[in-house]
């Protein structure tokens, strides 16, 4: 049995063929936009890493990442001497070959980063650390956030409510008929909450500062900063981080009880796309008369193009109300 084919479709299986036989990843880049109205909106920019081709469908599938990817491809093995937090993220994300967005203050890391480094790789088993892992850890300790816009990369603080209330849209639990503005018409809406998080979420950080050869402890329960936590609760988390000081100590409990404490409340919605909503944007949930009638971030964001339901976005939104500053 053979497939018959049309000169045209021989000729663009043909092209296709050509194509993915002698294209490298520097040069295969993907941008994906949108239009909902007169303008386009560019909704994924980054590489592709694996090229996918069924010739009897003359279907072609591709695998690609954001610009974050070249961050995780690069191994790293640097001294970083004598640099803050702010300028070790900057360094390392020019030598990828991309733009930096830092935008926070940060003290000194950098001088003490290769003690760390060498006893974390002993137990990764790993004689290199990539050029992510390493600023992903930075951001993580002084509250930030690490994601790319096109090939600029954003390290910047997690934005915990909207500056603007102006901003901020709707999502309503009546099925509306349309979207306007930013907000955002349901097809389908879960809620969901952790009883876990709700007897009594605590944090505990824990280090050894060998500079100066003292051992440090600070909490975070209820909302406020304590010595020492009580530890007979399901919602107890202990941590250890080596080499930090009290204020650093504290710094990084506070990220890590404001990460947990986002999971008591979640919002799962599924609708037309609305491509002014996205990852950090601020969603208001009412109708249902209940506790989930409050403001959300969006956590996650998915679009899906299908034949059949169109244009489709779903979303993940989480409660940052109780976090800390």
């Amino acid at each position: 049995m053979r497939a018959v084919r049309s000169s045209e479709e021989s000729d663009a299986l043909a092209a296709l063929l050509r194509a993915t036989a002698f294209v490298d990843r520097t040069t295969v880049l993907l941008e994906v936009s949108a239009s909902l109205t007169s303008e386009w909106t560019t909704i994924f920019q980054g590489v592709v890493d694996h090229i996918e081709l069924e010739p009897l469908t003359s279907s072609l599938i591709l695998e690609c990442r954001d610009y974050l990817a070249l961050l995780i491809d690069l191994r790293v093995a640097s001294s970083w001497l004598n640099m803050t937090g702010a300028e070790l993220a900057e360094a390392a994300i020019l030598e990828a070959g991309l733009i930096p967005g830092v935008e926070f203050t940060a003290a000194m890391v950098g001088q003490f980063w290769q003690i760390d480094h060498r006893r974390t790789s002993a137990v990764a088993a790993s004689r290199f650390q990539s050029a992510y892992d390493l600023v992903l850890s930075v951001a993580s300790s002084f509250g930030c956030e690490l994601y790319a816009m096109g090939r600029k990369v954003m390290c910047v603080p997690i934005v915990l409510e909207a500056l603007d209330p102006g901003t901020v849209g709707n999502v309503q639990m009546e099925f509306s008929s349309a979207s306007t503005g930013a907000d955002f018409c349901v097809r389908h809406i879960s809620v969901a909450r952790d009883l876990v998080n709700t007897s009594g979420l605590s944090v505990q950080m824990l280090s050894w500062d060998s500079r100066q050869r003292s051992k440090g402890e600070v909490s975070v329960q209820g909302g406020s900063v304590v010595q020492s936590a009580t530890r007979n609760s399901a919602a107890f988390h202990s941590f250890r981080m080596p080499g930090l000081r009290e204020d650093d100590l504290q710094r990084v409990a506070i990220e890590k009880y404001n990460a947990l404490s986002a999971h008591e409340y979640v919002v799962r919605v599924e609708g037309p796309a609305n491509t002014s909503i996205g990852a950090r944007s601020f969603l208001r949930l009412g109708g249902t008369g209940t506790a989930w009638d409050r403001v959300y971030s969006v956590d996650q964001c998915i679009y899906r193009f299908d034949s059949q339901e169109g244009f489709t976005q779903a979303m993940t939104l989480r409660d940052r109300s109780g976090a800390l500053a």
